[in-house]
């Protein structure tokens, strides 16, 4: 059996961990300042050019300076990205550092390795994209300790995949620069995955030929574009490669030798294309300027289904456009020729977005929808998402809802009832940040209506005030053995083939010693409460301390649901409570909670009485015109 990417190298092994697979901070510094002397002689240049990296550990700044040492002696470090995928945000250190060539791991089939950590990577105020590369890293051929061979799995095994290509890239040319060595990896790479630089693959999985090749035959091209400051694309055929300059227009390019077509195009700029030779071995310089494009006058102007002008914020998304607001009225904008999207929102309506071209002055008539009753916050993994479980519940009950995965404060405050649901993620930033925590605390108070439904809750939120003062509950453990749950008249089980079968981690939970106005509608059978709900300011709320998805049986689900919606209902004099809060406290709130509001000869009779309590009438004019032309 033959395995290895360049199985004629010199090669050394530092062991820094023990054999029960332990180690300390100590013995790796030791092992990493080895590397740079291994036979302890500093008039012998016997370090290596490449090191290969299988461990990792918390994101900090330890590891830092040896890095930045092996760098300026030529040493080419080589980080597995580590093995805790599939979620973002997973890469530690030194795999995170912008640094070193960072490893993800694919399978035989190119696909990306499950296991195989995510970037981006935040590191000291900088977010940035990891892996750099990819390579095989699923059932891998590989030596065996002690003898023979067997499979194995992991970004470890990724990486000297890697490091062996960098070894032939050094055979190559073994001047080329620690940095050049990243750029040619990640340029000749076959991309996977989302266009570009993703943090799943990095700049896609690694080709050895190409890269040999390209340090064989490669040349370099200096870009200056001039574009007013701006970051200029640049496009580059044949290849199909897309760049970017930095933002003074400058650009170093690394390309096989021959002849080229570079375009270059920035907002607001008359593309341009040129013709460009590499030659191998050298660097050239492209200089060029581009054209302004003719700009021309672009108004919006937004109204609800009755015709009836709204104050919406417009906004353009991907283009250095700054946006505004109708005021009631229209907004206008100068803006050169092309293609566009814009995004409208207004309190109270659907957020809606138009796709547009502009080509000369032109006027947009938008036409504004109102929220539905519900809105649906799905705050799950997006690859595990089980909103359909919600959805269906809602539609059986003729209730109309939007789905979001984020809302802002502004935005939630139009909505009479939200379900916030959280699948199976575990984490406070992914059940509820401390900005959400903040902001369905204030949704509650100000008479909003919440359902709040997913495991791990309580384990992520424990010793919140937002759990303990505003959901009510105590939390106890993480998982509840007991996957029955009864009210005493329904029962129901957790799991099963029809639910999603998602339930590991329910919580355990009581009733908060200092919380007040909590009623149990659910409990785990024998143990203690599953689903609370609760008054808070005027709102009211159900909190479920496992997730709705997971009740097996949809007559299950539709009977919890419709307990749910009871629980949660709106009175006409809650409403009106609710519009006399947003008169004094938020305009825009208050238009859609009006403008929303309808009257009805089932509602008329509570809404008159309301009325003649209230001293003022201010908050209700419009609701009171109503009533006088019916």
């Amino acid at each position: 059996k033959h395995i290895g990417v360049a199985p004629g190298v010199n090669f050394i092994a530092g062991k820094i961990f023990g054999d029960s697979g332990s180690t300390t901070i100590a013995a790796i510094m030791n092992g990493m300042q080895w590397v740079t002397d291994p036979d302890d002689n500093p008039e012998t240049d016997d370090f290596p050019r490449v090191v290969s990296n299988s461990w990792g550990g918390p994101l900090r700044e330890t590891w830092m300076e040896i890095i930045n040492t092996w760098r300026a002696m030529g040493i080419i470090p080589v980080f597995a990205a580590g093995n805790s995928g599939p979620q973002p945000n997973t890469i530690g250190a030194p795999g995170g550092y912008k640094q070193v060539i960072t490893i993800g791991a694919t399978d035989s089939e190119d696909g990306i390795a499950y296991f195989s950590s995510r970037g981006p990577v935040t590191y000291k105020g900088e977010t940035y994209i990891k892996p750099d590369v990819s390579a095989p890293g699923v059932d891998v051929y590989s030596a065996k300790p002690g003898g023979g061979f067997q499979n194995m799995s992991g970004t470890s095994m990724a990486t000297p995949h890697v490091a062996g290509v960098v070894a032939l890239m050094l055979q190559a040319d073994p001047n080329i620069s620690v940095d050049r060595v990243r750029e040619i990896l990640e340029e000749t790479a076959l991309e996977l995955g989302e266009p570009g630089k993703d943090g799943a693959f990095g700049s896609g999985r690694v080709n050895a030929f190409d890269a040999v090749q390209f340090v064989l035959t490669g040349g370099n091209a200096n870009v200056n574009v001039g574009a007013g400051g701006q970051v200029v694309t640049i496009e580059v055929s044949p290849g199909d490669k897309t760049y970017q300059t930095n933002t003074d227009g400058s650009a170093a390019l690394s390309l096989p030798a021959g002849e080229y077509q570079f375009t270059f195009s920035a907002f607001g700029y008359v593309t341009k294309t040129v013709d460009v030779q590499i030659v191998a071995k050298e660097t050239i310089s492209v200089d060029t300027q581009l054209e302004p494009a003719e700009t021309f006058t672009v108004t919006f102007e937004t109204r609800d289904y009755e015709g009836i002008a709204q104050n919406s914020r417009i906004s353009f998304p991907g283009v250095p456009i700054e946006g505004g607001s109708t005021n009631g009225s229209v907004f206008e904008v100068p803006m050169p020729g092309g293609s566009y999207t814009a995004e409208i929102f207004s309190v109270g309506f659907e957020r809606t977005s138009i796709n547009f071209d502009v080509n000369s002055n032109s006027h947009f008539y938008i036409s504004l929808e109102n929220v539905p009753e519900y809105l649906i916050v799905d705050h799950g993994k997006k690859d595990l998402s089980n909103e359909d479980y919600y959805t269906a519940a809602l539609d059986h009950f003729g209730k109309k809802y939007s789905v979001r995965r984020k809302i802002s404060a502004e935005e939630i405050a139009g909505y009479e009832k939200v379900i916030w649901f959280t699948g199976g993620n575990a984490g406070k930033a992914k059940i509820a940040t401390p900005e959400e925590q903040a902001m369905l605390t204030e949704y509650l108070q100000n008479g909003g209506r919440l359902i709040i439904s997913g495991q791990d809750v309580g384990y992520a939120l424990k010793g919140t005030e937002f759990l303990n003062q505003v959901l009510g509950a105590k939390y106890i453990k993480d998982k509840s053995e007991v996957k029955r749950v009864t009210d005493g008249s329904l029962a129901f089980d957790l799991d099963g083939d029809e639910s999603a079968n998602n339930q590991r981690w329910p919580d355990v939970i009581q009733i908060h010693e200092s919380a007040e106005d909590v009623v149990v509608l659910y409990s785990y059978e024998n143990q203690g409460p599953a689903v609370l709900a609760k008054d808070h300011g005027a709102g009211k709320l159900v909190y479920m301390a496992f997730g709705f998805e997971g009740i097996n049986g949809e007559a299950n689900r539709l009977a919890v649901m419709e307990g749910m919606i009871a629980n949660v209902d709106t009175s006409v004099s809650e409403t009106l409570d609710r519009i006399a809060w947003a008169y004094q406290a938020n305009p825009h709130t208050y238009e859609a909670l009006v403008h929303n509001f309808k009257v009805s000869d089932e509602n008329r009779e509570e809404i008159e009485n309301y009325l003649e309590e209230q001293e003022n009438k201010s908050p209700f004019r419009t609701i009171l015109q109503t009533l006088m032309q019916n």
